[in-house]
């Protein structure tokens, strides 16, 4: 309740600042149409999740099919917890059922986030290449400084909070085993470069259909926005939207996206539009998944076609 509240402030306090005469977007046939591709896209990215994922488990994996319908549940469920952190909570607790390693369940998820920020960053790096001038803009407009002595001082605390959490997880065996499985998997993700290869140009690919979908919905509302300048603005504005502040984003998204169009000349109450509308269309797809959740939930047993294989604690394939 506290982040939903934080996120229609926030979502206000945009609205406020915005001229809202300069709200130019019209939804006609062409606005809709641009919608239902978003969402298309928006379903591919999880398809492809899916398959990203099931590349981190590695040998022993569910079927595919489970780990597509854990992905579409846990969007469903994003909708209403912090951001991207709250549907990773859910799959993360389903897989970890299923394959009897809360361990490997954490430690798959964890590191296929990593895979996907990794990705965002590829893009971004793209982005300053093939628009710098846009990645000038974006970066005198950020405008984040922080004193050396700020840097200086966050090293200690960084350390002893690890050491802290160490102490933690060595002193609770539960704790203990579920990190060591992580360790596990990462060490047999580690040893397989045709796993890591994969893994991320299947990230690229998923990361690129999200960028497709903003430029779709600026192309059908009417927005000159380059896929050039969009290299740049979606893996930020992802970024942004991924911090656990308010409930999927909400207010953070659409606050950054004003900023970032500013400089191609596109109002602020039009940017605030079009940022509403890909909220539209992840809801939409939010909506899918808990269709998918009532009717299949997020038990293995209920997929037909689960593999027969699980990760054991350890992390090793097991099973017929």
């Amino acid at each position: 309740m506290i982040r939903l509240t934080l996120g229609v402030a926030m979502l206000a306090f945009v609205v406020s600042r915005a001229d809202l005469s300069g709200l130019t977007l019209q939804w006609g046939p062409a606005a809709w149409a641009g919608l239902a591709s978003a969402v298309v896209l928006m379903v591919i990215a999880l398809a492809a999740s899916a398959v990203r994922w099931r590349l981190v488990l590695g040998p022993g994996a569910p079927a595919l099919s489970f780990l597509c319908r854990l992905y579409f549940v846990g969007w469903f469920f994003s909708l209403f917890l912090p951001t991207s952190v709250g549907g990773d909570a859910v799959r993360t607790v389903a897989l970890s059922r299923a394959t009897t390693s809360a361990g490997g369940g954490l430690g798959s998820v964890v590191l296929e986030r990593l895979l996907g920020v990794g990705a965002l960053a590829a893009f971004l790096a793209l982005g300053a290449v093939v628009a710098p001038s846009s990645w000038r803009a974006l970066v005198a407009d950020v405008h984040v400084r922080l004193p050396w002595w700020t840097v200086l001082a966050a090293l200690p605390l960084t350390a002893v909070t690890l050491l802290f959490v160490r102490a933690c997880v060595r002193s609770m065996p539960m704790a203990a085993r579920a990190s060591s499985e992580a360790m596990q998997l990462w060490r047999q993700f580690r040893r397989s470069p045709t796993r890591i290869v994969g893994a991320f140009g299947v990230s690229l690919v998923v990361q690129g259909c999200y960028i497709l979908a903003w430029l779709t919905l600026a192309a059908s509302l009417g927005l000159h926005v380059p896929l050039r300048d969009m290299l740049v603005f979606v893996p930020f504005v992802s970024l942004a939207a991924m911090l656990p502040i308010t409930l999927s984003g909400l207010g953070v998204r659409e606050g950054v996206w004003v900023l970032l169009l500013a400089p191609l000349g596109i109002a602020g109450a039009n940017a605030i539009g079009f940022s509403l509308s890909y909220y539209a269309a992840n809801g939409i797809v939010g909506i899918l998944g808990g269709v998918v959740f009532a009717v299949l939930g997020t038990d293995a047993a209920a997929s037909q076609s689960a593999s027969p294989h699980v990760l054991s604690h350890d992390g090793v394939a097991s099973g017929p």
